[in-house]
Parts: structure tokens; C-alpha cells; sequence
């Protein structure tokens, strides 16, 4: 089932879903029209539910989540290069990181050795 992801452009999904949120015919119907299966059709209408709010929201509103969400993403590069400088440390990789662009900045942690 994994490559099944990739056999249906987004297009045809949203096609799909949108006969299906239309009427008239049932999934089985569908399924036979397009060659999906109903089991498809019934995830493709869930993710177009879920999603269609957001078709409708005003550019820019979550403007601040997206920079929590950079916030939170710098922190976990921080602790990602900690984790990986001590595990260089403890297998005895020599420090090739040249790179100090990143020390003086306070919301990225990287160790100070």
C-alpha cells in the first residue's frame, strides 16, 4: 500500500472527493468510475473536509504560529547538534565544525566548548 501514495496526483484526489461531496452517487459508483477503491475515496473526502476551512482563512492570520513553530525548530537543531557533538565526543570523531555562524545567535543552543 505504500506505493499507493504517489499513483493518484492531488488533482485527481480532489476530483474524486469533490464528485463523491456532490451527490447522487454512491462511493461504490466512484470507485468503479475513477478505478480507486471506495476505501480511497472515503480518506480523500476526510482530508478534504478537514482541510477545506482553511481555503477560507485570511492570508497572514497564523502568522504567529508559524513563528512558534520556528522557534521550537531552531531549539531542536540546538539540541539536535549538542546530541550529535557529544556522541562525536564520546566515539572520538575529531570537531570538523568550522562553521561558528550559528555561536552568537541566543535562540540557536549550541555548546561552548
Amino acid at each position: 500500500m505504500v506505493g499507493n501514495q504517489d499513483r493518484f496526483t492531488p488533482a485527481f484526489k480532489a476530483e474524486v472527493a469533490l464528485a463523491a461531496l456532490r451527490g447522487g452517487r454512491r462511493y461504490p459508483e466512484l470507485a468503479g468510475e475513477y478505478g480507486v477503491a471506495t476505501g480511497e475515496i472515503a480518506q480523500w473526502v476526510a482530508v478534504l473536509e478537514q482541510g477545506a476551512e482553511a481555503l477560507f482563512r485570511h492570508p497572514g492570520t497564523e502568522a504567529g504560529a508559524n513563528e512558534t513553530d520556528v522557534e521550537a525548530l531552531y531549539q531542536q537543531i540546538g539540541r539536535l547538534m549538542m546530541e550529535r557533538d557529544a556522541l562525536a565526543r564520546h566515539c572520538g570523531v575529531p570537531d570538523t565544525n568550522t562553521d561558528d555562524d550559528d555561536r552568537d545567535r541566543p535562540d540557536v543552543l549550541i555548546p561552548q566548548d
